[in-house]
């Protein structure tokens, strides 16, 4: 996912990129290709770079433990600058200065992070998602078990005693 920024003129442009998950740089999770759709505006001082990414992931409920499907969508934008007298007032976090000498930015490594970022810390199948059974491990979304809610873990059951004295 190169861009010329050589030939690149004055102005906006939309760029469309579609490569492999292993080409970008992602892991065995991903499936199928990574989509990118960027919107770039160069000026005399700067490239405003604003892309939107699309992936699909295999990752595992953190309440049933079963391989869901999700696709992975997330927005970036970045702000090349050619001097770095010309940095403005952009958050630190979206500037790179270009050196003098390169004509071509590659953004598969900001893609790939990009997408590690927007992976949610906790994957869920469904919000009613009702995960499995402590007890038995039933998954609650499949099957009904006959366990109880009265269950004490026999290493809690001294406690239990000295709880129940009083």
């Amino acid at each position: 996912m190169k861009l010329n920024t050589g030939s690149l003129l004055l102005g906006v442009k939309e760029y469309s990129f579609v490569e492999d998950t292993g080409t970008v740089g992602l892991d065995e999770r991903f499936t199928g290709d990574v989509a990118v759709l960027a919107r770039v505006e160069k000026t005399q001082k700067l490239i405003e770079l604003q892309a939107t990414i699309r992936v699909t992931a295999k990752l595992i409920c953190d309440r049933c433990a079963e391989e869901i499907e999700k696709i992975i969508q997330t927005k970036y934008r970045i702000v090349y600058f050619f001097s770095e007298d010309d940095r403005g007032g952009y958050p630190v976090e979206e500037i790179v200065v270009l050196p003098s000498e390169n004509t071509v930015i590659d953004i598969s490594d900001d893609v790939r992070q990009f997408i590690e970022l927007t992976i949610p810390l906790k994957v869920l199948c469904g919000d009613e998602c009702k995960g499995l059974c402590q007890i038995c491990g039933t998954n609650l979304n499949l099957n009904t078990c006959s366990c109880t809610d009265t269950y004490i873990d026999p290493r809690w059951e001294q406690l239990n005693k000295l709880l129940n004295q009083n």
